[in-house]
């Protein structure tokens, strides 16, 4: 395939651990989209023990190109091998748990890559808990409070090609990853949903939050970011990561009476 054939296509990484169910609801989604002759899919398998290898070999063979399946070192580390294994220009990551919000965002995103050369990084709306979130922006001030939801982002692969997800993260590494490589973007932002994201994820948890926001100061700390932008990005967990914490430790001491 050449390289202006491959500059369309997209590779979708899916990673999965102990959740075939969440896993069949995935690949449904992929396996229905319209345009699909543009996608590779790469399942990504922590050595599960609950039957996700049996699933994926015999109800989505048609659709899985790439299948691994061995421990990891975490989320990101399995997300590591999907982008280290990914042929094609583009990566997009839909998590076991996560689907697309309509059968034609394939299609969407194709034509959105072919009407706007130029970009290495897309974002779009995004539906979690039955709600369109629509406010999303791609700015120190917005990223000083929230991260660019993962499922809806669409990344060119050359954003990989300098740095991959840091795995001494546990929670933030794509929060670390994007601050890293935020000179490098040209984003734009599609006025179309592109998927529906499961938010029981790690990063959910509330019990998470204070490790969350620790990692986050971390991640504008080590960035290349100018002293001013990590000075505006820091202002939000400034407050939230004492909060957290003492938040956690009352409920830690009400939960040992």
């Amino acid at each position: 395939m050449s390289h202006r054939e491959l500059k369309n296509m997209i590779s979708i990484v899916t990673v999965n651990y102990n959740s075939k169910s969440d896993l069949e609801k995935t690949l449904s989604s992929i396996g229905s989209q319209n345009g699909n002759n543009h996608i590779e899919v790469i399942v990504v398998e922590g050595g599960s023990s609950d039957g996700s290898q049996r699933t994926v070999k015999e109800q989505f063979n048609n659709i899985v190109d790439i299948f691994i399946s061995e421990k990891d070192n975490g989320i990101y580390d399995a997300m590591n091998k999907g982008i280290k294994s990914a042929k094609y220009n583009w990566i997009y990551f839909l998590n076991a748990g996560d689907c697309f919000a309509s059968d034609d965002v394939i299609s969407k995103i194709i034509e959105l890559i072919q009407n706007n050369t130029g970009y290495n990084f897309f974002y779009a709306p995004y539906i979690s808990n039955g709600k369109v979130h629509n406010t999303q922006r791609l700015t120190i001030d917005y990223l000083a409070s929230h991260m660019i939801n993962h499922q809806s982002i669409l990344f060119h692969k050359e954003l990989f090609d300098e740095h991959i997800y840091d795995t001494t993260y546990r929670y933030c590494a794509d929060y670390a990853h994007l601050l890293i490589t935020f000179d490098r973007l040209k984003s734009l932002k599609a006025d179309f949903v592109i998927a529906n994201y499961d938010s029981n994820g790690i990063s959910s948890s509330e019990a998470n939050k204070s490790r969350m926001w620790k990692e986050r100061l971390r991640a504008i700390i080590e960035s290349k970011l100018p002293i001013m932008e990590k000075l505006l990005l820091s202002k939000r967990a400034i407050i939230a990561l004492p909060y957290h914490l003492l938040k956690g430790f009352i409920f830690s001491n009400e939960r040992n009476k």
